[in-house]
């Protein structure tokens, strides 16, 4: 659910997904600032 739903987020150019190395960390970018309270709702699945 979560890997969808960034996926669908950047590809609407809502956040950005970055990685160093793949199998790393993900981190996730708000590029239209997102409310906290939804990102961690879209993240906490």
């Amino acid at each position: 659910g979560v890997f969808w739903a960034l996926l669908l987020l950047s590809a609407q150019s809502k956040v950005e997904l970055s990685q160093d190395e793949f199998y790393q960390e993900l981190r996730v970018k708000s590029l239209v600032g997102l409310p906290i309270e939804l990102a961690e709702t879209i993240l906490s699945d």
